[in-house]
């Protein structure tokens, strides 16, 4: 019995959760991570969402998902292509924009855009990327919300060489 037998069973299931053990799988084959990715379950399609292993034109797929908690996984998801990327970067959701300044291939430009985010969360999340760009974290040293503030300035004296 093959491996990719398996997955496909496990697609098919009735009971969710072998279907949530398929779509967390990052060597659950491609073509049984398309069918997972249009599952009515939405922790499904956000295990799918979060899957390295996902093609990119279902990472795609999800980032339009009514769902954003799928949306936001897709956010975090490195193998997320810059398409998707770019459609989440106006999300309607603080989570889902939040979500992306954990990506650690979100392009640089995209947290200029996010640190000029009316969401604090959002701010406070680019303030603590450590991808952030330096002019992006001077600009939220000043930050009215002193959360979003406190650690723009933590990461500056960071990254001069202070404590």
């Amino acid at each position: 019995m093959s491996e990719a037998f398996i997955y496909e069973a496990f697609s098919e299931s009735q009971d969710p959760n072998y279907r949530k053990m398929a779509a967390s799988d990052a060597g659950c084959p491609p073509h049984v991570l398309a069918k997972l990715a249009q599952d009515e379950d939405h922790e499904v399609r956000n295990l799918v969402a979060a899957n390295p292993s996902t093609p990119p034109e279902w990472l795609l797929y999800l980032a339009m998902d009514q769902d954003p908690f799928v949306r936001a996984f897709v956010a975090e998801n490195p193998s997320a292509p810059a398409e998707a990327l770019e459609i989440l970067l106006n999300d309607p959701s603080p989570i889902v924009r939040s979500n992306l300044a954990l990506n650690p291939k979100l392009p640089v430009e995209f947290f200029h855009v996010l640190s000029q985010d009316p969401s604090p969360w959002v701010r406070e999340d680019v303030a603590l990327s450590p991808r952030t760009p330096l002019d992006c974290l001077e600009t939220l040293a000043r930050d009215p919300k002193s959360e979003v503030a406190y650690w723009a300035n933590l990461r500056l004296k960071r990254l001069r060489g202070g404590a």
